[in-house]
């Protein structure tokens, strides 16, 4: 007994007769095995494949039903004639109809199988959170590790101070504190103080009766112009700079930064809270409007 298969041989009657309905329906129409290629997106030898009734060397019955369909499409042959040809080139095929699985009740009769247990998910926690414990466990030994050496290096600084250069023990004395030590302390203490030279502030040197110093404690604008309105200085000053003028009283004198700013005026300092607004002093020196 010949079983029956998905693919026809070449002496199969209907694709023969179908690849001659498809060559010679191209010949009616002009058109070439180049031009049909081209439009179908075929090779060429597909082409010839398909109107020869010859399906070996094409793939699998599925796609060669797809391209006997473009091709009639093309042509424009009749699709019903041509699924009628084609369910006799392409038979269903009883060998795979046999060889499907037929579904029984014994087969389906589950009572006699062990049933798998399914892999417990929480033995994935348990180890994330074995994991997060050992690296705690690590992060704390370092620290208190760290912590020992740490203690262990002050302590060896205590242990070992450093001698203070030039001293002996021996020459050094303790005395206790009575009232008669504290009292020679205080009057000692009162003697250095009186020989010690008083240090004032003055002005200075080499300051005149028309003399403007300004000195700023940050960097600020300094803009100074004189009696005559010529500018004597209009610019940015570095912090902890001094700038004197001489004779040119009284002067209008602008500070843009003045908080700590000091000015002097013929040795007499002037003070700036009241000229201050907005941090910025804005005064006249040397005038009767100081």
């Amino acid at each position: 007994m010949t079983e029956t298969t998905g693919t026809p041989t070449p002496e199969t009657p209907t694709a023969a007769t179908l690849g001659a309905l498809l060559r010679q329906a191209r010949e009616q129409q002009g058109y070439s095995l180049g031009e049909v290629a081209e439009r179908l997106k075929f090779p060429a030898r597909q082409v010839e494949a398909l109107e020869a009734g010859v399906y070996e060397n094409l793939p699998e019955p599925v796609f060669v039903k797809g391209f006997l369909r473009s091709y009639a499409r093309l042509l424009g042959l009749d699709e019903a004639q041509l699924n009628e040809q084609m369910k006799a080139i392409f038979p269903a095929s009883a060998a795979a109809v046999q060889a499907a699985p037929v579904m029984t009740k014994s087969t389906m009769d589950y009572r006699g199988m062990k049933a798998k247990k399914p892999f417990p998910r929480w033995v994935f926690g348990v180890v994330v959170l074995a994991a997060l414990g050992a690296a705690i466990y690590a992060w704390q030994s370092k620290s208190s590790a760290d912590n020992l050496r740490q203690t262990e290096s002050a302590s060896q600084v205590v242990a070992n101070p450093i001698a203070m250069p030039g001293v002996d023990a021996n020459n050094v004395s303790v005395i206790p504190m009575t009232p008669a030590n504290m009292a020679s302390g205080s009057a000692a203490s009162g003697m250095a103080a009186a020989s010690a030279p008083t240090t004032a502030s003055a002005p200075a040197a080499n300051v005149g009766a028309q003399t403007l110093v300004i000195t700023v404690r940050y960097r600020s604008l300094l803009h100074v112009v004189n009696q005559k309105g010529e500018v004597l200085i209009s610019q940015i000053v570095p912090a902890g700079s001094e700038h004197r003028f001489d004779n040119g009283a009284p002067y209008q004198v602008r500070i843009g930064y003045a908080l700590g700013a000091q000015v002097n005026m013929g040795g007499t300092d002037i003070p700036l809270q009241s000229h201050i607004n907005n941090k910025t002093a804005t005064l006249n020196v040397g005038g009767n409007n100081e």
